[in-house]
């Protein structure tokens, strides 16, 4: 990629030769292409200007590169060019770009900035002088020393303290030549694994060198390629930090020493204690261990009462929603065994007789935002306590009664006959509707209930698996709602069929005269019951 570059630089000058001179330029493509046209600037071996105006070749296979910066001979057995100059008695380096060189026997032409360049390659002189070499060392802020490759003194060293981060080294040979025509290359022993080519950067800098000895060593060629070998050497020697030192370590190993004695001579009185400790500890641990036992009942009965504080409403006493919950499962399954022990019996279709089951009833208090709203919460407070009396007093003692939240009670109980549920659902509406309920200051208050309920197991058979118990609980609560829509004051009970299926339960949005309509559900009210009433009166 580099002799191509090359090679498109060159074609810039190519229209300016004859056909000759272009087989030449060919020639040396192809012979010295991957020497001289390929080398970087960088190289100590290159041309100085990769831009190349001019080539010819003499009689004796030298080829001469001219460039806008140089003139340079390029031997044919290493491909290295001979860089002409000033030492050479070259006044200017420019070789103007189309100049044709003419040659008559040794003598070379070449077109130059403002003159002819007449050269006699016989007569060119040969700098064969291995450049001194002039070498200083510099911290951040002074230079430290300076020495020639010339001196025969033993290289002088260089201290630096471990607080010294930053040597730069600055080198120059020292020749007639032109500066830019000589080539170095240095080494750091004890750093660098290998030489160093800088190209025309005069300088070498290290930063942060560990501890330790070192050696700068720079050589430098002249422009004909002849090394000073011996060069120009600093030895390097960097101090460690105090606490890398020998006198460190040492400090490190007494320290360490004797901290490992003293630790092992406290280990043994620390066990000493230890087991005069485990000796009193183990009497401790008995007197505390009866105690423990004592806090533990203490602790259970203390865990109980949180237990039921947590199942209890804590206006009315009354059991809460979770109490429920947790209960509601072995309530259930009570129930779903009652179911099984009285087998199948048969059944009307669409009959509402049901077998022994639990029921849900829910009970939403009608008038108690009034209240709440007129005379205040306090008010409303003491209405849901008296209220509470009203179920205790009204409900049998095995029923549970809970308080479901707000204005909304719940009574949850076994139905051991047909119309067991209905009667209680009678009594707490007239109950509730009877009472005057003493809200403070003076002030009386009336309440009413809108009742719903339906049972468990749906089914008026033993299809337990027809909804669960928190369908049950939903289809109440929609039953409260319907009593309540038809005036307050009023029960509804809901009762399943065969044909009971909460999945058409939720299509309809649980509407329960829609269900009733199609067959799925029966629904009975305390207004239908005292229709018949009624009419069993006017008839008698």
């Amino acid at each position: 990629m580099k002799n191509t570059d090359t090679i498109i630089q060159i074609r810039a000058f190519l229209s300016g030769f004859q056909v000759g001179q272009l087989c030449l330029i060919f020639l040396v493509a192809c012979l010295y292409g991957s020497t001289a046209f390929g080398k970087q600037t960088t190289q100590p071996s290159s041309i100085s200007d990769n831009r190349v105006t001019t080539t010819f070749r003499d009689a004796d296979g030298f080829v001469w590169l001219g460039t806008s910066r140089e003139l340079a001979q390029l031997i044919p057995r290493d491909g290295n060019p001979k860089h002409l100059g000033h030492f050479n008695e070259l006044r200017d380096d420019v070789v103007n770009s189309g100049a044709r060189p003419r040659t008559s026997a040794s003598q070379l032409l070449f077109g130059v900035n403002d003159s002819i360049l007449t050269l006699d390659s016989e007569l060119l002189r040969v700098n064969t002088r291995r450049p001194d070499i002039v070498l200083s060392a510099h911290s951040r802020y002074e230079q430290l020393a300076t020495v020639y490759s010339s001196d025969k003194n033993k290289a002088e060293t260089i201290e630096l303290g471990h607080e010294d981060d930053f040597i730069d080294f600055r080198f120059a040979a020292l020749n007639d030549a032109s500066s830019d025509k000589y080539h170095y290359r240095y080494r750091l022993e004890g750093y660098d694994d290998d030489w160093i080519k800088p190209g025309q950067v005069q300088s070498a800098t290290y930063r942060s060198l560990p501890a330790g000895d070192y050696t700068f060593t720079v050589k430098a060629s002249s422009n004909d390629g002849v090394w000073n070998e011996q060069g120009a050497s600093f030895r390097l020697h960097v101090e460690p930090p105090p606490w890398q030192t020998l006198w460190a370590y040492s400090f490190y190993a007494i320290f360490f020493g004797g901290a490992l004695v003293s630790y092992k001579h406290n280990q043994n009185k620390k066990l000493e204690r230890i087991a005069k400790y485990n000796a009193k500890l183990e009497s401790e641990v008995t007197a505390r261990t009866r105690e423990l036992l004592e806090r533990n009942d203490e602790l259970n009965a203390l865990n109980a009462k949180l237990r039921e504080a947590s199942f209890t409403d804590p206006l009315t006493g009354l059991k809460n929603r979770r109490y429920l919950y947790e209960s509601v499962s072995s309530m259930v399954a009570s129930a779903e065994r009652r179911t099984e022990s009285t087998g199948r019996k048969s059944a009307e279709f669409n009959t509402a007789a049901i077998a022994p089951s639990m029921f849900f009833m829910m009970i939403d208090l009608d008038g108690f935002k009034l209240i709440n709203d007129t005379y205040g919460h306090d008010a409303g407070d003491r209405a849901l306590i008296q209220v509470r009396e009203v179920l205790e007093s009204t409900c049998r003692k095995a029923d549970t009664i809970i308080r479901w939240g707000g204005d909304e009670f719940m009574v949850v109980g076994d139905n051991t006959s047909t119309r067991a549920v209905e009667r209680l659902a009678e009594r707490l509406r007239c109950k509730i509707a009877e009472r005057q309920y003493r809200l403070g200051n003076g002030h009386v208050g009336r309440l009413s209930g809108s009742i719903g309920f339906a049972m468990y197991p749906f089914s008026p058979l033993k299809r337990t698996g027809l909804l669960n118990w928190e369908q049950v609980v939903v289809v109440a609560d929609r039953a409260s709602y319907a009593a309540k829509k038809s005036g307050r004051n009023a029960w509804v009970g809901v009762y399943g069929t065969r044909k009971s299926i909460w999945g058409e339960f939720t299509a309809n949005k649980i509407e329960l005269v829609t269900l009733a309509e199609q067959g799925m559900i029966n629904v009975r009210s305390s207004s239908d019951v005292a229709m018949g009433v009624a009419q069993q009166t006017k008839q008698g």
